[in-house]
C-alpha cells in the first residue's frame, strides 16, 4: 500500500460514476483507500464517503470524507454503493455479515469483482484473496450490479460499460 499513488484509472472511475451512473445524492465507495477516486468526485461537485477500514489509509487520506466506522455513515445521503476489487477482500467469517448488510439497502449498488475463472486466480487465492465464481455473488448479492474484472463482463445487472484499469466491459 506504501506505493500507493494517484492512478490514471482513479480519474476514469470518478468520470464514469459522473457520466454513467448519473447519482442525484451521492456515492459510497467501499474500500476506496486513501481516497481517490473520492477526490475526484470531490471536484465533480459529488456528494460521497469513502468507507475504508484501514488506519493508514485514514492517517494518509486525499479526499474529504472518510470514514471508518461503517455506523457513522448516514446511508440515506447517498444513491449508490460502489466498489472496486473490494470484496475480493472479504474472508469466510465476514462475507455473509457484509453481503447482508448491502442486500438491505434500496439504492444501486455497483461491484466490481474477480473470478476464479482468471488463469491467475489460484494465485490469487494463496495470497487470501477471496476470489469465488459469478454464481456465488450473484447468489450472495441479488440485488446488485455485478461486473468481472477478470471475464471483464456485466453477471449482473444493467451495467454494461465500466472502466477496468483502462477497458470497458464491453471491449
Amino acid at each position: 500500500m506504501r506505493n500507493y499513488k494517484n492512478y490514471p484509472h482513479f480519474l476514469g472511475r470518478a468520470v464514469y460514476i459522473r457520466d454513467a451512473l448519473k447519482p442525484s445524492k451521492g456515492v459510497v465507495v467501499l474500500g476506496g483507500a486513501i481516497g481517490y477516486t473520492n477526490k475526484y468526485l470531490d471536484n465533480f461537485s459529488i456528494n460521497n464517503i469513502n468507507f475504508d477500514t484501514s488506519i493508514y489509509c485514514y492517517n494518509n487520506k486525499v479526499c474529504k470524507n472518510f470514514e471508518t466506522d461503517v455506523t457513522k455513515i448516514k446511508w440515506n445521503t447517498y444513491d449508490w454503493i460502489i466498489s472496486w476489487n473490494v470484496l475480493d477482500c472479504l474472508n469466510d467469517n465476514n462475507v455473509d455479515v457484509i453481503c447482508n448488510a448491502l442486500n438491505n439497502f434500496n439504492d444501486e449498488q455497483l461491484h466490481i469483482i474477480c473470478c476464479d475463472g482468471h488463469i491467475g486466480s489460484d494465485r490469487f487465492k494463496k495470497s487470501g484473496y477471496f476470489i469465488k465464481t459469478h454464481e456465488y455473488w450473484i447468489e450472495k448479492l441479488p440485488k446488485a450490479n455485478l461486473v468481472c474484472y477478470d471475464c471483464r463482463e456485466t453477471i449482473q445487472g444493467t451495467v454494461i460499460k465500466v472502466p477496468l484499469s483502462g477497458k470497458l466491459v464491453s471491449e
